[in-house]
């Protein structure tokens, strides 16, 4: 037997089980097939939820000085994060250190000292400022892990924040825990990156001391052509690109630009996936590749 039909204000949307009883719901609908149950005492439509409809199931029960933080911020700001992050099920919450975390299925709880502006609105939901979350994120990304989430924060196009503002919520983060690596990070971040895969060669290259490139500079050729380059060192005439999964056109379409720069007097360091298995080495060959231009 098909469930009756929700009234309006519950069709379609979050809510939860005592605003249905004031509603009139009985205990056997809230309980019915077309609904799922993702918090106690919360229901939704039983088809999957996304990480920001999750988020607002949760804050339909939490009171209202806490907030989402640390990886569930990060996703929400859609700042790239490691797979087992980004389909982890878990939510962060956040409440001052005077009040008691949170507990429950798939919520991860914590009590901590706040400062002025730390907490914010996005949208509906309350969550860490950006500043907040890059500074949480040192708990659980390695270092170029946190270079990739500050370089999508700062990014110019569309910045979230600055390197100035991150460097002085740094100092004044009272947590502990990654100190070490947001301090190297820090140092690290570009506005001017574009892939987390980018961010992670670039530090490969600058903790080995390989420096004096640009990120994502345009080259005029004189076929009239402008392309632009991951890491470009101008100096030198030497790009180094990654490239991931892509389709034979798209191939075909990079072989054509790379032969353009390749006649004005470019090297084109090409590397892929099976390149950042094997750090030290891709490094080396980005060495003899500079060291054959100078």
């Amino acid at each position: 037997m098909e469930p009756s039909p929700l009234p309006p204000p519950f069709s379609s949307q979050i809510f939860s089980v005592r605003e249905a009883r004031e509603w009139g719901l009985s205990r056997a609908r809230t309980r019915a097939s077309d609904l799922q149950s993702p918090y106690q005492g919360v229901r939704a439509p039983a088809a999957e939820l996304t990480l920001v409809q999750r988020c607002r199931a949760l804050q339909t029960k939490l009171p209202n000085y806490a907030f989402f933080s640390g990886p569930t911020a990060a996703g929400i700001r859609g700042v790239p994060l490691p797979c087992a992050l980004e389909r982890s099920e878990r939510v962060h919450v956040t409440v001052p250190e005077s009040k008691r975390a949170p507990v429950g299925r798939g919520v991860a709880g914590h009590a901590a000292r706040l400062r002025a502006g730390d907490v914010l609105h996005w949208g509906d939901l309350r969550l860490s400022s950006a500043e907040r979350t890059w500074c949480e994120l040192g708990a659980s990304l390695d270092l170029p892990q946190l270079v990739a989430a500050g370089d999508y924060l700062i990014h110019r196009e569309l910045p979230q924040t600055s390197t100035e503002r991150l460097r002085s919520s740094l100092q004044s983060f009272p947590g502990r825990r990654g100190r070490r690596r947001l301090s190297l990070a820090i140092e690290l971040l570009d506005d001017g990156a574009e892939s987390p895969r980018e961010s992670l060669i670039r530090v490969l290259l600058a903790l080995a001391g390989v420096t004096g490139y640009r990120t994502n500079v345009s080259i005029d050729t004189s076929s009239g052509h402008r392309y632009r380059g991951d890491l470009v060192f101008l100096r030198e005439k030497v790009i180094v690109e990654y490239h991931g999964k892509q389709h034979v056109d798209v191939w075909l379409n990079d072989t054509q630009r790379k032969s353009r720069l390749q006649a004005d007097g470019w090297l084109v360091v090409e590397i892929t996936a099976l390149d950042l298995a094997d750090p030290r080495e891709l490094v080396a060959r980005v060495r003899r590749a500079l060291a054959g231009r100078a």
